[in-house]
């Protein structure tokens, strides 16, 4: 059998929870390692400042790529 391609896009992503999910990631999980919980999520949120919402929320729009294949 071959993977048939039948679409390829993009998909808008918003992140609500953008402090947390950033916390989760493997390049964050080393820095807290080396640097500490406290100064790793003082930095995040120093640089997620920007997009601060009115209601206290973070809004940050990723984009996830996305193929959807079928197998002939």
């Amino acid at each position: 059998m071959r993977p048939r391609v039948r679409r390829i896009g993009t998909v808008p992503v918003p992140n609500e929870t953008a402090l947390r999910g950033l916390l989760s990631t493997g390049p964050a999980a080393a820095a807290i390692a080396h640097a500490g919980l406290a100064q790793v999520t003082e930095t995040i949120a120093e640089s997620i400042a920007p997009y601060r919402r009115s209601d206290g929320s973070y809004l940050l729009y990723n984009t996830c790529f996305t193929i959807i294949a079928t197998l002939t």
